[in-house]
């Protein structure tokens, strides 16, 4: 836009030279141009990096926006793809009846029942002996004389 402005100004510059053939009034303008056209280029230079740098993010956006929307267009062919396949799958597979397994747990009820009554009996054992001591033989009187 400001080189827009920059060269609109030398437009008028070149054609109010070739219009006026006294020079006086023309320099004092031209000089007025002049700095103005300056003006314009440093404020155009000061925004050329800045317009640079948006070109660049702008650039390097797109770029990481198309790189997204790729994988996103991959993940839902990869969906479309197994949404088929599952519910193929599921059709073919067919159920079992229902079976109970008797045998896996008998060996451990045994096993429990059978270490549970072994410890029982241990423990009454012991039990019996502390509690239930044989009384102490009785005292023979000694004889008397």
């Amino acid at each position: 836009m400001l080189k827009l402005q920059r060269d609109g100004l030398r437009l008028e510059l070149n054609s109010v030279l070739a219009a006026n053939p006294s020079r006086a009034p023309v320099e004092k303008k031209l000089g007025a141009v002049e700095l103005e056209i300056q003006a314009i280029e440093t404020e155009l230079q000061r925004f050329e990096s800045g317009m640079s740098e948006l070109r660049k993010l702008t650039e390097k956006h797109e770029a990481e926006k198309a790189t997204y929307q790729r994988t996103l267009d991959g993940v839902d062919q990869f969906n479309s793809a197994l949404k088929p396949l599952a519910e193929y799958i599921t059709v073919l597979e067919r159920a079992t009846p229902a079976t109970e397994q008797v045998e896996d747990w008998r060996l451990p009820i045994a096993a429990g029942a059978g270490g549970g009554g072994l410890l029982g009996a241990l423990v009454g054992l012991a039990l019996s002996l502390l509690l239930v001591r044989s009384p102490k033989p009785p005292q023979i009187p000694a004889a008397v004389v």
